[in-house]
């Protein structure tokens, strides 16, 4: 089962808006210059005005309990128009105040999440993110050197799930061996007319709209793209949940092993792997991400299992990938 993205191809990618351009100006310029230059002109104006970005509209946390709901409205977005409720606040602080909700299921680790508090909403650039404009509110989260980027993973994303817009607090200076490991802005989405961010977003669309089918990311025991017909439905939207999880640059790192019961072994169990690469060094955490999603959809179903990290045997390990964890489902 495969679920498709449709992505609109009159909304321009930087590679289209390149080649475009490009070729129409050369065209103009085999007559003069200076029809080059009005051409060139023209055509950034209505790109530009194609580009403009209207705001996503919010998913309220309190109503939408259907986690692929929640899944598909997340997407990054760099403009802001307002602070969030002083109900949504509320529920934010209560998540990270909570030991149990910020402390990973695979290694225990207790992630440290702050929320941010700026002067001014200013445009403001935040690490590798680019610039962000309107917002006055952030999610810090934290990790030290002995905690895992696989809990942290797992932890801040069931915190992104629930910030549909958040943000209020101070923020603590780190301590001991602390590192910022990921900064996010909160707020309400306000609408985007930067040019540049408009041909970054159409880009990414782009890409997102060719992530990985089912069949490169799931596997049987034999190493086989597995089957989801003969299992439950619950599955098959956890299964979805996690193809479109967000990761680095939509590389989807994470692979999944369905083990069946069997008499020596009467739990079945989904094995979660990640590929190996020497340049991405966010797999981890974006196997944890895969992780998040997998359970918030499951609990939703009503399915019951639990994490645990055991190394894997009798199967098929897909190719170029290190183990991570297992969900073993309790019947």
């Amino acid at each position: 089962m495969r679920f498709v993205r449709h992505v609109n191809p009159l909304r321009p990618t930087a590679v289209t808006l390149v080649l475009l351009v490009a070729g129409s100006v050369a065209l103009a310029m085999l007559h003069s210059w200076w029809l080059g230059l009005v051409v060139f002109v023209v055509l950034v104006g209505v790109w530009r005005i194609t580009l403009r970005a209207k705001a996503p509209v919010p998913v309220s946390m309190f109503s939408a309990t259907n986690p692929i709901t929640v899944a598909r409205a997340r997407q990054s977005w760099r403009s802001y128009r307002a602070e969030p409720s002083a109900q949504a606040l509320r529920k934010l602080e209560e998540f990270i105040r909570d030991d149990d909700a910020c402390t990973g299921p695979f290694f225990g680790s207790k992630i440290r999440i702050e929320l941010v508090q700026t002067k001014k909403a200013t445009k403001q650039k935040v690490g590798t993110y680019g610039f962000i404009s309107g917002a006055k509110w952030y999610a810090v989260g934290i990790l030290t050197s002995t905690q895992s980027p696989v809990d942290f993973g797992f932890v801040f994303e069931k915190f992104i799930l629930l910030a549909t817009a958040a943000g209020v607090g101070t923020y603590s200076p780190l301590q001991g061996d602390e590192k910022i490991y990921c900064v996010t802005p909160l707020g309400i989405c306000g609408d985007d007319t930067s040019f540049f961010r408009g041909l970054m977003r159409n880009t990414v669309q782009s890409s997102r709209a060719h992530r990985k089918p089912l069949s490169e990311l799931f596997f049987d025991a034999s190493g086989s793209p597995l089957a989801f017909s003969a299992l439950p439905h619950a599955f098959i939207k956890a299964a979805e949940c996690v193809r479109i999880a967000p990761s680095a640059v939509n590389f989807q790192p994470w692979r999944v092993v369905y083990q069946p019961s069997s008499p020596s072994n009467p739990e079945a169990r989904w094995h979660f792997f990640g590929t190996q690469s020497s340049s991405n060094h966010f797999v981890p955490n974006d196997t944890g991400i895969a992780g998040s999603h997998w359970e918030a959809v499951l609990q939703h179903e009503g399915v019951k299992g639990k994490w645990e990290i055991h190394q894997p045997c009798g199967l098929t390990a897909p190719p170029s990938t290190c183990y991570y964890f297992t969900w073993v489902f309790e019947q």
